[in-house]
């Protein structure tokens, strides 16, 4: 984590990870009750289908 400034950089990969990872449980748990997601687990469903691409890390001040 940056000392300072945003700390969005940092937390964006982990934060999609922890999303899908989510869902994928959330689904799961729906199929092994044998029953549809409900409406919190369509919108963890949603908030992955709603993700961009992750953008390209940017190469440190050294490898220019």
């Amino acid at each position: 984590m940056p000392a300072d400034g945003d700390p969005w950089p940092a937390l964006d990969v982990p934060a999609r990870a922890l999303t899908v990872q989510t869902a994928a449980r959330a689904l799961t748990k729906a199929l092994a009750g044998g029953r549809e997601p409900d409406e919190v687990e369509r919108a963890l469903v949603d908030a992955c289908a709603r993700m961009g691409p992750v953008p390209a890390p940017s190469a440190p001040d050294s490898a220019k």
